[in-house]
């Protein structure tokens, strides 16, 4: 509608899809009015036929109606009354390319010391383990050395914690797959150099070994 400077101009898109057809898909989105009406007073945005139909209800109607021609010859429809963006993204992926899969996870690692990292939509604490800090032969070092990674995996409570957050975040990936295109997990220990990052390069590591696609970044080693 926005589009449109001369409604009646929808006469000739309709046309020119016809000639067209077959080389292009349309995918038409739609959605309840009490919808659309609340989006719209949420974006406080004006409907581009709101001055000539009286209000926004009907000129969602004579929307509809000029439409009704596209909607019909719509590939794919979508009701997106009650979708989350994320879900509608998901949805159009899963239409366009079936069987792909764009969903994603990212791991990081960083220093309670620093903060928490607010794009995170978990959060796991790795102060429990053994400190590497505190040895001076890996105090200099990071968790993406080996000596590190062997004396934190050298203690049995890293093995089970990488264990079962390896299996926890496996379980949570279809489940968070539904609604998004991304799921965060922040590790975290103190400095955000040793524990945190051997973690949180072992859980990105379990992952990828399982066909997830994952990112992994180390907050402080980035500094």
């Amino acid at each position: 509608m926005r589009s449109l400077a001369d409604h009646e101009a929808l006469a000739d898109v309709l046309d020119e899809l016809s000639r067209l057809d077959g080389t292009i898909r349309i995918l038409y989105l739609e959605a309840a009015t009490d919808a659309i009406l609340r989006r719209y007073k949420e974006s406080r945005r004006r409907h581009p036929l709101a001055a000539s139909a009286g209000d926004t209800r009907r000129a969602l109607e004579r929307e509809a109606a000029l439409l009704a021609p596209m909607r019909e010859r719509a590939d794919l429809v979508i009701d997106t009354t009650g979708m989350s963006l994320n879900a509608l993204g998901a949805r159009i992926r899963s239409l366009l390319e079936p069987g792909r899969r764009f969903f994603s996870v990212s791991v990081m690692s960083f220093g309670y010391k620093n903060g928490l990292p607010p794009e995170a939509d978990i959060v796991f604490d790795v102060r429990c383990l053994p400190n590497p800090y505190y040895m001076d032969a890996l105090r200099d070092l990071t968790g993406l050395d080996a000596p590190v990674r062997d004396y934190i995996f050298g203690h049995d409570a890293a093995v089970q914690l990488r264990s079962r957050l390896d299996e926890l975040v496996t379980f949570l990936v279809p489940l968070f797959e539904q609604d998004r295109a991304e799921l965060t997990v922040a590790i975290g220990c103190t400095g955000g150099r040793h524990r945190s990052v051997a973690m949180a390069q072992a859980l990105a590591d379990a992952l990828e070994s399982r066909d997830i696609s994952v990112s992994v970044l180390h907050r402080e080693l980035a500094h």
